[in-house]
C-alpha cells in the first residue's frame, strides 16, 4: 500500500466529487491517501473517512462513529440483523425496523443498529425507500463495509 498527503488542488478535486455523489459537506484540512490496487482510502487529519471502490465512494465506519451528524439515509434494523449485517451479510428486509430518508437503487445507505444506534455497515440500495418500507421479504441492500473487513483494518 502506498500512503502519501494530498495537495491542495486534489484535496479540492476529491471533496468537489464526493459532495456531488454523496451530497455531504466536509472541511478537512489535511487529506491523506492509502492506495492498494483494489481500493483507496482517504483520512481527514488523519482518522479513515471515506473509502472508493469501483468508482464509489462511501464513508468509513471509523468516521461514522466520531460524526454522527452525517446527513446520508440510515436503516435501523432489528437485534436479531445487527450480528449478520455486522459480519458483512447483505440487508434482507425482515430485518428492517425504520428508514430515515429518501434513496434511489445505487443510493449509498448506513444501517444502524436500532438498540444503541451506532452505524454497524455501509450498503448500497438495491431498491428505492419507498420500496424498501413496503418489501417483506428478500435481499434490500448489498453490504460493502463493515467492522473488520479490509477498508476497517486501514
Amino acid at each position: 500500500m502506498r500512503r502519501h498527503y494530498l495537495s491542495k488542488k486534489e484535496k479540492d478535486e476529491i471533496l468537489k466529487e464526493v459532495n456531488s455523489k454523496l451530497k455531504i459537506s466536509l472541511e478537512p484540512e489535511k487529506v491523506e491517501i492509502l492506495e492498494s490496487k483494489e481500493f483507496s482510502c482517504y483520512l481527514f487529519d488523519s482518522v479513515p473517512a471515506l473509502c472508493k471502490t469501483e468508482d464509489k465512494f462511501f464513508p468509513h465506519l471509523k468516521y461514522l462513529l466520531k460524526h454522527r451528524d452525517t446527513i446520508l439515509p440510515k436503516i435501523f434494523v432489528d437485534k436479531g440483523a445487527v450480528k449478520p449485517v455486522s459480519s458483512g451479510a447483505d440487508l434482507m428486509a425482515p430485518g428492517i425496523v425504520r428508514i430515515e430518508g429518501d434513496f434511489l437503487p445505487g443510493d449509498i445507505v448506513i444501517v444502524e443498529d436500532l438498540e444503541h444506534k451506532l452505524p454497524i455497515a455501509v450498503m448500497i440500495a438495491e431498491m428505492s425507500s419507498a420500496e424498501m418500507k413496503v418489501t417483506k421479504k428478500g435481499r434490500v441492500a448489498r453490504n460493502i463495509h463493515y467492522v473488520g473487513d479490509k477498508f476497517w483494518n486501514v
